[in-house]
Order: structure tokens, then sequence, then C-alpha cells
């Protein structure tokens, strides 16, 4: 279904900014459970309809539907900034309207909330299932002096067992260069991934991902007419990382020569030179630290040279080669 709606957006952490112009009753915004994240501005809505409980003047619209079992809903609505002035006011209405045809009618309103100059909130229980319904706000226009309604900026807030849908994403993976984490995201019935390049299918709810750098990855939850945005970290590491220096001197810092992740790898082997080429020190797997000795003597300080192979055909990177410090 198109929808004529003229806005600009920028995307912020977990939602969008709207300013939302010449809004009628023809297109209403559309309210999605778990995306709250959301600002209006009511400065150029039309005269709307009246309700049982105020007399509309310049009225805002929402849609809404329900899920497959239907139930109680709630609105509220945040007023973030109103035109203050004594020719303006400050309140705002809100009324929850069942009907075929908005501007048209007929209505009715299973909700109506009078006018309030601070955060509104307006519940309908027993709401069927799968249908849509219409949020109304309003401008009020009373009290002496005020020639215009209010015109102010709102966040509004969908919940309630009526609309709720289980909305998940997968916590931040942590992966080895050359190894793959599956994704996972739950409550749509379609789902878009991206970036796309790096995953078996941006399509799925459970793609895998194969990032050769650590990539955020952004999964639109797609629900009827309702897009969830949530976010995924892939962090990316290579398989070790071998530190350059080590002072054995026994002071009981840094006397070992450290090889962070080196326990993943039980297979590999550890093979260390000094500068003449002759081996000082030779391990499978790296179950004790090198302490700088060789058959149980000191070595002198200075570089020796290391080679380490992981045996591991799961990660791309198997060799490492360098230089490793002794300091005294």
């Amino acid at each position: 279904m198109s929808r004529r709606i003229s806005i600009t957006f920028c995307i912020f952490l977990s939602g969008f900014l709207f300013e939302t112009r010449a809004q009628t009753c023809d297109n209403p915004e559309l309210l999605c459970f778990g995306n709250n994240f959301l600002n209006y501005t009511m400065d150029s809505a039309q005269s709307g309809l009246d309700a049982p409980c105020f007399t509309a003047n310049n009225s805002f619209y929402f849609s809404f539907f329900t899920n497959d079992i239907g139930g109680d809903v709630t609105v509220d609505i945040d007023i973030l900034d109103c035109i203050d002035s004594v020719n303006y006011d400050t309140d705002l209405e809100i009324a929850i309207i069942e009907t075929t045809d908005l501007c048209n009618g007929p209505y009715t309103y299973l909700a109506c909330n009078a006018a309030s100059g601070g955060p509104l909130s307006i519940s309908a229980t027993g709401l069927d299932a799968n249908t849509t319904y219409y949020v109304q706000v309003d401008g009020d226009l009373n009290g002496p002096g005020i020639t215009n309604p209010a015109q102010c900026g709102i966040n509004p807030a969908l919940s309630g067992n009526g609309v709720e849908f289980n909305y998940t994403a997968s916590p931040d993976e942590f992966i080895i260069s050359g190894q793959s984490a599956q994704l996972g995201a739950t409550g749509g019935t379609q789902y878009n991934w991206l970036p796309a390049a790096s995953l078996s299918n941006p399509f799925i709810s459970d793609p895998i991902a194969s990032p050769t750098e650590s990539t955020e990855y952004t999964v639109e939850i797609i629900n009827g007419p309702c897009v969830v945005t949530r976010r995924v970290w892939v962090f990316v590491f290579p398989p070790i990382t071998v530190y350059d220096a080590f002072t054995p001197n026994g002071d009981g810092f840094n006397d070992d020569w450290v090889i962070t992740r080196i326990e993943n790898f039980p297979q590999c082997s550890v093979n260390v030179f000094d500068r003449w080429g002759q081996l000082v020190f030779k391990s499978i797997g790296y179950p004790t630290p090198w302490d700088g000795t060789r058959n149980g003597n000191a070595l002198t300080a200075g570089n020796y040279y290391y080679v380490i192979e992981l045996n591991d055909d799961e990660v791309n990177e198997n060799l490492f080669t360098g230089s490793v410090t002794i300091i005294y």
C-alpha cells in the first residue's frame, strides 16, 4: 500500500527522527511496537475530528495494527516541546479510534483523554486481532487570549499485549579470523541483514556471518507494515597475539613470554631461536610459557626469533614469525 508522506529523516542508534509536514487523515503515521525513538512535529497538522472529550483544532493521526491475538493497547505520548507564547495553547488531547474510513467515518471512539500539558497516556482493551486502529493527537485551543492551538513535538510509544511482537536479535559475537558466527533475529515475517556481502543469506532470520574484519550488522525485522531495526557486532580477532618483549628477572611481573589465545590451539608448535639460528626453546602446545631460559639456564638479554605454527585447519592464519626481546 502506498502512503503519501513527505518526510526528512536521519538514523540514530535505534530509531528514526521524523519531521512530518502536511500530515492529514488520509496518511496517518504508522506506530510500531518496539520503535519508540520517534519524534514528530505537530506544526502543520489539520483541523481534525471532534472526539467525545475534545473539540479538534490541530490534529495529528497515527495508525497501528494488532497482532494475531489482539488484546490491550496503550499509547504513551511524551511532549517534548510546544510553541509557548500568549497566543498559543500548550495542551494536547488524545483518542483511540476504530473506523474503516478515517477521513469520513463512521467512528467508534474506544478511548479519549482530555487536554493535558504533560505526558499523555491512553489505553484500549480487548482490541480485535489483525486489525488497524487509529490514534488522534490534537492540539487544544482554550483559555482567554489564545488564538492558536497547541503545536508541539511529541514522542509516541506503543505497548500492550495486543500489539506486542517478540523482536530479538543475537548478542554481539567474538570470533577468530577465518571463523564464522551464526546471527539470529526473531519476531518478524521477513528479515533484511546488512551488509550482505559477508553473509550466507541476508534475507533469513539466522544467517552465517564470515567477516574478515570486525563488522556491525543491521537487521530489519519486518512484521506486516512495521520495521524494527536491531544491530549486532561481530568482532574479529587474530588467532593469537604475540607479545614482543618480556622481563624474566623474577620480580613476578612480565616474567614469561605471553601469547594470548594460544591455549585454543593445543597442537601448535612454538620454536624460538637465537641470532645464530640455534634452537633455544621448543614446545608442542604452550602449556608452560617460556621463561627466557635454555635447559634451565637464563639466556642473555637481546632479540630472539620465533616460528609459531598453529596447525589448525579452521583458521586462515597458521604461521606466525617475528622477534621477541628479553629485557633485564
